[in-house]
């Protein structure tokens, strides 16, 4: 009876192990997302069952630190609004696509300027002791681009100032016609960092303050890129 059930108990053990490996829930998106115009701030992550059936999962959110005016809502099969706080899905065998957003009170974007944190708890249906948690960040400025000309010549991306910087630093740049632009910040091993902009814009010069206090010091990198040009300098972060 001893031997019977030590070989139960050890065998109960290695299928917990094992089950922990059978799904995995990450962020897709930088730690940080920035949107500087009337829209959602949104960070996306995916979650992969690796059952070879499907599998229910038990999701939880959290509000780490959101400023006022914000709610946070998710969607993984479906959408849901910002008071769901907890949810079961059932998902088939592969990866499936979360999202993580943040919205103003009245649901149209980030009037009120800060940087918000929610985190979001993937739990196994049979194991509740398995789980995977993921914290995504998101920063709204509505004012973070600043339109300084409408007459340009040219594509052009000029160097930060200061530089170096702690924490704050400015980036200045100029497209010669109405364009599709996206000004993104890398690492030194070339990982994405930050999303300063990525929309539409008039012809003109602009102006973007980066705030890169959640970041450690080092060289990085920011890269402008419309249809047409692409421009890549780098700069230092001092703390």
């Amino acid at each position: 009876m001893k031997k019977l059930f030590f070989v139960v108990l050890i065998t109960g053990l290695l299928t917990g192990l094992t089950y922990s490996q059978n799904f995995t829930f990450v962020r897709t998106s930088p730690p940080m997302v920035y949107n500087t115009i009337d829209s959602d701030l949104v960070s996306y992550g995916t979650l992969t069952n690796n059952n070879s059936s499907p599998h229910t999962y038990i999701c939880k959110k959290y509000r780490l630190n959101v400023p006022t005016g914000w709610t946070v809502a998710y969607c993984f099969s479906l959408c849901y609004p910002p008071g769901v706080d907890s949810t079961r899905e059932v998902l088939g065998t592969g990866s499936h696509d979360f999202s993580m957003h943040f919205m103003d009170t009245n649901y149209i974007g980030p009037h009120n300027p800060g940087t918000g944190y929610a985190a979001m708890v993937v739990y196994d249906s049979l194991y509740p002791s398995v789980k995977d948690s993921v914290v995504f960040g998101a920063t709204g400025w509505p004012l973070a681009i600043r339109h300084i000309s409408t007459t340009v010549g040219e594509f052009k991306l000029n160097q930060n100032y200061p530089n170096p910087f702690n924490p704050t630093t400015k980036i200045v740049f100029s497209i010669p016609k109405n364009d599709f632009v996206d000004l993104r910040i890398y690492d030194i091993l070339g990982r994405e960092v930050a999303v300063i902009a990525s929309g539409y814009v008039n012809a003109g010069e602009y102006e973007v303050e980066w705030d890169a206090r959640n970041l450690a010091s080092g060289m990085y990198y920011y890269r402008l890129k419309t249809p047409d040009n692409v421009a890549v300098k780098k700069m230092t972060l001092v703390k």
